[in-house]
């Protein structure tokens, strides 16, 4: 399911000119960097990619419904925040990194 999860939100954003530029699935949260054009809101990012992988991950597998966030995949909030001056990209990229988990080296999901 981390694989599908990761595969769709790579998806969702090459369909829309945004740049995956780190993607790290984890057991009850995903950790995402993307560049997007100026034109896209976080918010709307957020909102876009939420709502298609959710659709998604419970039309291809409907055990979710039942297992998660009382029908939820996701939870009502997320994170936004900018790289700049303070915190740079290749910041964010090893801190995205660094969450996988230690014993595979692989992100899990579920």
């Amino acid at each position: 399911m981390a694989e599908r999860l990761d595969e769709l939100i790579r998806e969702i954003c090459g369909a829309r000119d945004w740049e995956v530029e780190a993607l790290t699935v984890q057991q009850d949260h995903a950790h995402l960097f993307v560049s997007c054009p100026p034109r896209d809101a976080p918010a709307k990012v957020m909102r876009v990619i939420k709502s298609i992988t959710a659709r998604e991950m419970y039309a291809e597998y409907p055990r979710l419904r039942r297992t998660h966030w009382g029908g939820k995949l996701w939870a009502d909030g997320y994170y936004v925040g900018s790289a700049g001056k303070h915190v740079t990209s290749d910041l964010i990229k090893r801190y995205s990194e660094y969450q996988k988990d230690e014993a595979t080296g692989q992100a899990r999901l579920f």
